[in-house]
């Protein structure tokens, strides 16, 4: 069964912009000899081990951007996994969109940056299947993935998130969405820096 987490906002990030996998790969900073790892489009089956090799013996990568509209729940925990491990900083730029998976993935960061108007979305997650309606046609169903909430809500714990804050991240029903904005950081005690890199 494939496990994903996914909401309407997804469902309409699909209507406006052609469905296609992640796009994984490494750039340098300008003027660095620092480099950082992007990730742009759905997080796929495939993508947390393209990550893992990426930043393997990458002794230069420090960052990771996203603009991201989620995915894969066991592709994106790896990669949230690593990003932890190795002290990465995470940005979310001007403008720039990061839900479900990707919002986890940020949550991450050693050192966490977002920009103006830029949309980080949290929910609970969900399991999705494809269903056979008959007739030839073939569906999704989509129920409460209980299990993956547990597991987030423990990593959510090795981040060092307080109570208040586990509990906001993850209670917004899969089919909706939680934004963080410079109040919510506050009052959640998430610490981050509002950019204007762009």
């Amino acid at each position: 069964m494939l496990k994903t987490i996914t909401a309407g906002l997804l469902a309409l990030c699909a209507a406006m912009t052609p469905a296609h996998a992640a796009d994984i790969g490494v750039n340098k900073f300008k003027d660095s000899e620092n480099s950082f790892v992007y990730i742009w489009g759905t997080i796929e089956e495939g993508d947390g081990k393209k990550f893992a090799d990426l930043v393997a013996n990458n002794v230069t990568v420090k960052a990771v951007l996203l603009d991201s509209p989620g995915g894969s729940f066991e592709d994106g925990m790896v990669i949230a996994k690593l990003v932890h491990e190795r002290k990465f900083y995470t940005s979310v730029r001007q403008d720039w969109v990061c839900m479900s998976m990707c919002a986890i993935i940020w949550v991450a960061g050693s050192d966490r940056y977002y920009g103006g108007k830029t949309k980080i979305g949290f929910h609970s997650m969900s399991t999705s299947w494809e269903v056979n309606q008959g007739k030839g046609k073939k569906g999704i169903k989509r129920e409460a993935y209980n299990a993956g909430n547990a597991l987030v809500g423990a990593f959510y714990n090795q981040l060092g998130l307080n109570d208040a804050a586990i509990i906001a991240l993850t209670n917004a029903n899969y089919d909706s969405m939680f934004y963080l904005n410079t109040k919510r950081l506050e009052e959640l005690g998430i610490k981050a820096t509002l950019s204007n890199a762009s």
